[in-house]
């Protein structure tokens, strides 16, 4: 039965005998590996730099792990504890601004918030939406924000 559930019904994507595409020297069903790649190109095109870090809302560690970077505060697994999560990134040591990612639509105002509380910053201000695309994950659309400058105080 396990095997079956990982082979047929792997977590979010197609069953793997779909996976024919490779990204980072792992087989991804054609949607997540383009999703990665433009998400890839989208921090690039805006000159991230991994020490950034990149805040992901939500539920995505394996999308901060495949672009080479990690995310200030540990993972955001979803909206209901994401109270939880600005704590720990308001105790987390913030050199550079992180990049932003919303694999569930536009930040809300409690998300929004909750970033500006723990990171000093202002969201509505410092960050600007560089690209929207369609995401992988539940049908929905990949929102990234990128600072305007990527040091902190300025």
């Amino acid at each position: 039965m396990g095997l079956y559930h990982y082979v047929q019904h792997p977590f979010v994507i197609r069953p793997l005998y779909h996976q024919s595409e490779t990204y980072k020297g792992i087989k991804y069903d054609p949607e997540s590996a383009v999703f990665f790649k433009r998400t890839e190109n989208a921090l690039n095109k805006h000159g991230f730099n991994k020490k950034q870090g990149l805040v992901v809302a939500y539920t995505a560690p394996g999308l901060v792990y495949l672009m080479d970077t990690f995310q200030p505060g540990g993972v955001l697994w979803k909206e209901e504890r994401q109270g939880e999560y600005f704590r720990r990134l308001k105790k987390s040591p913030l050199k550079l601004k992180p990049a932003v990612i919303s694999l569930y639509g536009v930040p809300d105002e409690k998300f929004i918030s909750g970033f500006n509380d723990a990171t000093g910053l202002d969201f509505e201000r410092d960050y600007w939406l560089s690209d929207e695309y369609k995401s992988y994950y539940r049908f929905s659309t990949a929102y990234v924000y990128f600072p305007y400058f990527t040091e902190m105080g300025r």
